[in-house]
């Protein structure tokens, strides 16, 4: 069998248009036919005797045509290309340098929005700096305000000392943004000063405490928590603290030092600086005095007088009596106690002169025990003996008891009593008065202790016409109640008082008194007290 042979032909297909074949072709088709195709074919032949057919390729006017047009466009396209590196290449040197020249800039001078104590310093290096800072000083004020207060401190007062130089310089080392300045763009800046000025803080504490001190004396202070009775609700509640409107002295002096320390032109006051209770309504002390308040409330206290109950001390005298004195005490009001008594309790003098009276200290006393211990249900009156009245003594004046606090000087018996506001009898003496064959008569009437005074020389008058006064006496104890010419006071020259003396060896018009009962008197006796002396 014989074997086939295949031999590959290269066929290349060139098409060369010059100037002259392009004229030629375009008068030929002009005038013959305009569709007419231009055909050049070169056959290669690959091997020796091998035919080779041939494609043709046509190619019209109009193809030509386009293919000239993409070739434009992707020339137009390069040089868009090359132009776009340029300006991006310019604008990134640009910005290169731009970026180098501001951080060289930025390493002398301060960014943009930045402030130094609250004050806008931007821009600045060194030297306007500490030339705006010497300004700032010069002219330096603090205006203290908030919560209805209000002072201003100047430089006179302040005396505000500070090396502007270095503290420019201190700013600047360590705040220049430097080539790092593209991070502050958006972000101020606000620097308080390091360097702190130096004055006298204990001259702007004294100004500081008199302007608050003035203050106060109109405003209103905390008031601590406390427990009190609350009759709607028959029971002891807390109330709860409240603030008021008084400064604390030594918070404002370091809330205004501190600003000015940093040289801020305002010191605004708040909250922070008034007055603060001492005392919360969540203190566990509180909180437990108040129950047992509340518990106490509970007791049932019998008043025994000679083994018999007088009177009961229960819930509603307690509520009326008992209140919380600090966190942690209950205590008896006294004075309501003793008034309560006065209306209530009637303790009698015995057949034997001795005058007794409740003991309120002790009673007081007896009370407070039992709410804190909450286990008494029981007190036996305590009783003092106020007098014993001696034997021998004369009767009481009719009505002497009923004129409350006063001296009763009867003269007809020879005799004084001092009384109390309750009509008891506090004190009581035989005395010799004037008498009556002479001119010097003790006076009657309705007077007063005008003083009390130790250690007097009593002169008299000179009657005798003799150059001398009548009589020298130096006396202990001296209470006037006529002037300063008549009183009671102690004799010692005397050895005996009372019956009729004064008949015949009276006194020159005042009440003589045993030495020991003048003394008595002296210490029991007030300036003012009433002084009845009548026959």
């Amino acid at each position: 069998m014989k074997r086939s042979t295949f031999v590959p032909i290269n066929l290349t297909i060139e098409v060369t248009l010059s100037k002259h074949a392009a004229h030629f072709a375009s008068s030929n088709d002009t005038q013959n036919n305009p569709s007419k195709t231009i055909t050049n074919l070169k056959t290669t032949q690959a091997s020796n005797d091998t035919a080779v057919c041939t494609d043709l390729k046509t190619i019209t006017s109009s193809e030509m045509n386009g293919s000239a047009q993409q070739d434009m466009h992707k020339k137009d396209t390069q040089t868009h290309k090359h132009l776009g590196r340029r300006i991006a290449l310019a604008v990134f040197v640009l910005l290169i340098l731009g970026y180098v020249g501001a951080g060289i800039y930025f390493t002398n001078h301060l960014m943009y929005r930045t402030t130094l104590n609250g004050q806008d310093v931007s821009y600045m290096d060194i030297n306007t700096l500490a030339t705006y800072l010497d300004k700032q000083l010069s002219t330096y004020t603090i205006h203290v305000s908030g919560l209805n207060f209000d002072m201003t401190l100047d430089q006179s007062q302040l005396n505000l000392n500070v090396d502007t130089q270095s503290c420019a310089e201190d700013v600047l080392k360590h705040n220049a943004a430097g080539f790092t300045w593209v991070q502050y763009v958006f972000q101020p800046q606000h620097i308080n000063m390091q360097q702190q000025p130096s004055f006298d803080e204990d001259s702007v504490q004294s100004l500081i405490t008199e302007q608050v001190n003035a203050f106060n004396t109109n405003a209103t202070n905390p008031v601590n928590a406390y427990s009190q009775y609350d009759s709607s609700t028959q029971s002891f509640t807390i109330k709860d603290a409240q603030v008021g409107s008084a400064l604390e002295t030594k918070a404002v002096s370091d809330c205004v030092i501190h600003d000015i320390y940093e040289l801020r032109s305002e010191s605004l006051l708040d909250d922070s600086v008034l007055k603060q209770p001492t005392l919360t309504a969540q203190d566990p002390d509180l909180i437990a005095i108040n129950n047992k308040a509340n518990k106490a409330l509970e007791l049932s206290i019998a008043l025994m007088y000679n083994q018999q109950q007088i009177a009961t001390v229960d819930k509603t005298l307690l509520a009326q009596w008992m209140h919380v004195a600090d966190p942690k005490t209950l205590s008896i009001d006294q004075s309501a106690v003793e008034t309560w008594g006065k209306d209530n309790l009637h303790i009698k003098s015995n057949d034997a002169g001795v005058i007794t009276k409740i003991n309120y200290d002790k009673l007081n006393e007896l009370l407070t025990q039992a709410v804190c211990n909450l286990d008494v249900h029981e007190i036996t009156l305590p009783v003092k003996v106020l007098h014993t009245t001696p034997k021998g003594a004369p009767a009481e004046t009719p009505g002497a008891r009923e004129l409350g606090r006063h001296i009763d000087v009867n003269l007809a018996t020879q005799y004084a009593r001092l009384y109390d506001e309750s009509g008891d009898i506090l004190w009581e003496s035989w005395l010799v008065s004037g008498g009556n064959s002479t001119d010097h008569a003790t006076p009657t009437g309705t007077f007063e202790i005008r003083a009390k005074a130790r250690n007097q020389t009593l002169i008299g008058a000179d009657t005798d016409k003799d150059g001398e006064p009548d009589y020298k006496s130096h006396v202990d104890y001296w209470m006037p109640f006529v002037g300063n010419m008549v009183g009671l006071h102690d004799a010692p020259w005397r050895s005996s008082f009372g019956g009729s003396i004064y008949k015949t060896n009276g006194s020159h018009g005042c009440v003589n008194l045993p030495p020991s009962k003048a003394a008595e008197l002296f210490s029991l006796v007030h300036v003012g007290d009433s002084v009845v002396v009548h026959w």
